[in-house]
C-alpha cells in the first residue's frame, strides 16, 4: 500500500442524477501505535462496498473517470483517473497505461471527435451536465460503441474537476444494427415480394401491407387498402362469408387456411389466388391478429386448366375412335354383308318368284341402313369440324326459342315452358353446339312424355364456382338408371322401344358438352321425369 492517502472516486447516473462516494484511505503502516494494526469497521465496510461498486460497474459494463482543472479553467492533463471497468472498455487492464487526457481523446473516433469536445465545452460554460453517444476505437483496434455522461463540479463558480462515467454500448449497439439491417432486408423483401401480404388484428382491422396487397385491393375492388379499417370493407361482397369464417376459424384453432380461389374483376375478366392465413402471436404466445398471404396464380391455373381441357379433348377423341371402330366393324360391315349375300341370291332367283319379290326388298333395307350408317358417321365428323368455330356470347332463351323452331312439329299444343335465365342470361359457347345440344335435350322431353298428360319442360341457367349451370328438366315417362345407366350416352343405346329412334341423341349431346370444356350430368326416375345437368366454363 502507498504511503500517502489514496483517493477513491465512484459515480452512477439514473435519470441524470449524479452522486459521488469518495473514500480515502490510510495507509496502516503510516499510523502511530505500538500495537499492531488492524482495519476498522469502518475501513472494511468502505473497502466492500469499492468492491461491491467495481462489480456492478463490470456487470453493467460501465466505469467511472475524473479529471481535475485548474483555476484558470483549464483541464490538468495527468490528473485524469479511470475505473477499472473504464481500462477495460478502453482494452487495457487496470493501471496498465499512464493516463492523460491526450490518451482519452486519442481514443475517441475521429469522426466522433468535434461532437465529443463541442459536448465537454458547452457543459462546462452551461454549467450542465452532458450525454454523448459515439464511438471508440480500443487499444486493440477494435471499434466499440460507447455512452460519455459527464458533469463539471463547481467551487464558488470555478470548475474544479469533471467526473463522468462511461458505458460500453457495443453489444446493444450491434444487436440494434443488426435488427435495422434485418427489418431493412424484410422491407425491401416484402415491397418487392409477388405476394400480397396484409396483416390484420384480432378486431379484422388492416394493421399493414404491402404493396403488392394493396394492387390486389385496386385491381379486385378498385379501391386502397388504408391501415386502420375493417378487412372486409376491402373483400368482394361475395367473398366476405367465406373470408369471415377462415379467419374465424384460424383466431379460434390457431391452424393455418389454405385454398385456392376465384374472383372476378371489374372489367369482367378474373384471377386466380392462393389464399393463405396464420397466426399472429407475440413472445408469450398472445394472439395478436392474422396473416393475410395472397399469390396470383392465374397462369398456373390456365396451364392446368389447359392441360385438364387437353386430355378431355383426347378423351374425346378417343372415344370417337372407339366409336368408328364400333361402327365400322358392326353397323357398317353388317348392311354391306347383308346387301352381298342378297346380291349373289338375286342373281340366280327368277324375277317371278316370289322369294326374288322379298330380297329385293332385303336389298332395298339393307342398303337404307348402310346410308343411315354412313349418314351418322357424317353427323360425327361434322360435329368435330364444328368446334373449330369461333365461340361466342349466346342468348339462352333465344337458344330455347331456336329449338322449339327447329322441332316443328313435336312442339304439341300441350307442352308448357318454363325459363330461368336470371343468374345468368348468356353463356360463351359454339353456338351450333349448343342449339344442337338443346333441340336434343328438349325433342326428348316431349318425345318421351307421359300419354295423356300436359308437358312441363324447364330450362335454368345459374353461375357456381366460376361455372355456368343449365339445367333441363321434365315430368315425362323416366329412365331406369339402375338398369341403363352405364350406357346413357353411347352411341346406338336406346332405352324405350316404343317410340322411333336411333340412339344418337344422347350420344351427340355427351359429345357436344365435352367438346366445349364441360360436363354433363343425369338424374331420372321411371314415371317422374328425367333432369340434365350442364356445366361449361363461365
Amino acid at each position: 500500500m502507498k504511503s500517502t492517502d489514496e483517493n477513491h472516486t465512484l459515480m452512477n447516473r439514473d435519470n441524470s442524477d449524479l452522486f459521488v462516494i469518495d473514500a480515502r484511505f490510510t495507509p496502516v503502516n503510516s499510523r502511530k501505535t505500538n500495537k499492531i494494526d488492524t482495519p476498522s469497521r469502518e475501513e472494511l465496510l468502505a473497502s466492500k462496498e469499492i468492491q461491491r461498486v467495481a462489480t456492478l460497474q463490470k456487470m453493467a459494463q460501465t466505469g467511472s473517470w475524473e479529471i481535475a482543472y485548474n483555476d484558470k479553467g483549464v483541464s490538468i492533463s495527468e490528473s485524469l483517473q479511470w475505473s477499472d471497468q473504464v481500462y477495460r472498455i478502453y482494452g487495457y487492464e487496470p493501471k496498465q497505461v499512464k493516463l492523460n487526457s491526450e490518451l482519452f481523446y486519442s481514443h475517441v473516433h475521429p469522426e466522433d471527435l468535434d461532437e465529443m469536445i463541442g459536448a465537454v465545452a458547452e457543459s462546462l460554460v452551461l454549467k450542465k451536465s452532458f450525454n454523448v453517444g459515439h464511438r471508440i476505437i480500443d487499444k486493440n483496434g477494435k471499434v466499440k460503441y460507447v455512452q460519455q455522461s459527464g458533469e463539471f463540479v463547481f467551487d464558488k463558480g470555478r470548475a474544479i474537476s469533471l467526473i463522468g462515467i462511461t458505458q460500453d454500448l457495443t453489444e446493444k449497439k450491434t444487436q440494434l444494427l443488426q435488427l435495422q439491417s434485418t427489418r431493412s432486408n424484410l422491407k425491401n423483401i416484402l415491397e418487392n415480394a409477388e405476394t400480397g401480404y396484409v396483416l390484420i388484428n384480432d378486431a379484422l382491422e388492416v394493421m399493414t401491407y404491402n404493396p403488392k396487397a394493396n394492387e390486389f385491393s385496386k385491381m379486385l375492388n378498385g379501391e386502397e387498402l388504408k391501415s386502420n379499417k375493417p378487412l372486409l370493407a376491402f373483400i368482394q361482397e361475395c367473398k366476405k362469408s367465406k373470408a369471415l369464417s377462415a379467419i374465424q376459424h384460424v383466431l379460434n384453432t390457431g391452424t393455418t387456411f389454405c385454398e385456392e380461389s376465384c374472383f372476378r374483376l371489374p372489367n369482367g375478366g378474373r384471377i386466380w389466388l392462393k389464399v393463405q392465413m396464420s397466426l399472429i402471436l407475440n413472445s408469450q404466445r398472445d394472439v395478436l391478429g392474422v396473416t393475410i398471404a395472397l399469390l396470383n396464380i392465374t397462369q398456373e391455373k390456365r396451364l392446368i386448366l389447359e392441360k385438364e381441357a387437353m386430355n378431355k379433348r383426347l378423351t374425346q377423341r378417343n372415344e370417337v375412335l372407339e366409336q368408328f371402330a364400333y361402327i365400322v366393324s358392326h353397323n357398317l360391315r353388317a348392311p354391306l354383308a347383308n346387301i352381298l349375300g342378297l346380291s349373289q341370291l338375286i342373281t340366280q332367283l327368277n324375277p317371278e318368284d316370289d322369294l326374288f319379290d322379298s330380297t329385293t326388298q332385303g336389298l332395298h333395307q339393307s342398303s337404307a341402313n348402310l346410308d343411315q350408317v354412313v349418314k351418322d358417321l357424317n353427323a360425327i365428323l361434322k360435329m368435330r369440324d364444328e368446334i373449330k368455330e369461333v365461340e361466342a356470347q349466346v342468348d339462352l332463351e333465344e337458344l330455347v326459342q331456336e329449338a322449339i323452331d327447329t322441332l316443328g312439329s313435336q312442339n304439341q299444343p300441350n307442352v308448357q315452358f318454363k325459363l330461368d335465365f336470371n343468374q345468368t342470361r348468356t353463356v360463351k359457347c359454339v353456338k351450333a353446339y349448343m342449339l344442337s345440344i338443346f333441340t336434343n335435350l328438349i325433342g326428348n322431353s316431349i318425345k318421351y312424355s307421359k300419354e295423356n298428360s300436359d308437358v312441363v319442360v324447364e330450362v335454368s341457367s345459374s353461375v357456381k364456382r366460376g361455372k355456368v349451370i343449365i339445367n333441363f328438366k321434365d315430368n315425362g315417362i323416366g329412365i331406369d338408371l339402375k338398369k341403363h345407366g352405364d350406357n346413357i350416352f353411347k352411341l346406338y343405346k336406346r332405352f324405350h322401344n316404343h317410340k322411333e329412334g336411333r340412339g344418337m341423341g344422347l350420344y351427340m349431346v355427351h359429345s357436344q358438352v365435352l367438346a366445349l370444356g364441360g360436363e354433363i350430368k343425369i338424374d331420372s326416375e321411371v314415371g317422374k321425369g328425367t333432369s340434365f345437368t350442364i356445366e361449361l366454363p363461365a
